[in-house]
């Protein structure tokens, strides 16, 4: 049998993750637990959030919350889905666009949207974007 890493540590050293955040080298135990606590705790939260804003663009509200995207206003920095591991208010000012302290960036608002509505937001937005560099 064929091992090609002599050990946990070196395996994980090796493997190509997308940000720091994931190599669990880099992050205590405590902090492991606290983000999965938060994430479990704020996904919840933002399922209750989605249900009753619904569609913002075509305004169905029977539409279950996995159903819903979020679309983001202004500029994209993170993700919604990668932020639910912080706490709920740091979530919330991304939703919102705020800017809270101690946070270098910012993105733009964050409006929740069905996937046909979705889907076309970005088309109008790629669209003007194409149009405003020519």
């Amino acid at each position: 049998m064929f091992l090609p890493f002599t050990s946990k540590n070196q395996k994980l050293k090796n493997m190509p993750y997308k940000s720091q955040k994931y190599n669990r080298m880099t992050y205590s135990k405590q902090q492991i637990r606290r983000d999965s606590r938060n994430r479990k705790v704020n996904r919840e939260k933002l399922a209750k959030l989605k249900k009753s804003t619904g569609c913002q663009h075509c305004g169905d509200k029977d539409l279950p919350p996995e159903k819903l995207h979020a679309h983001h206003l202004g500029e994209k920095f993170k993700s919604i889905a990668l932020l639910l591991g912080r706490p709920w208010p740091r979530v919330m000012a991304e939703i919102n666009g705020e800017k809270l302290p101690g946070i270098k960036k910012s993105g733009g608002p964050v409006i929740f949207l069905c996937q046909r509505c979705h889907v076309k937001a970005d088309r109008e937005k790629r669209q003007s974007m194409e149009g405003g560099a020519k």
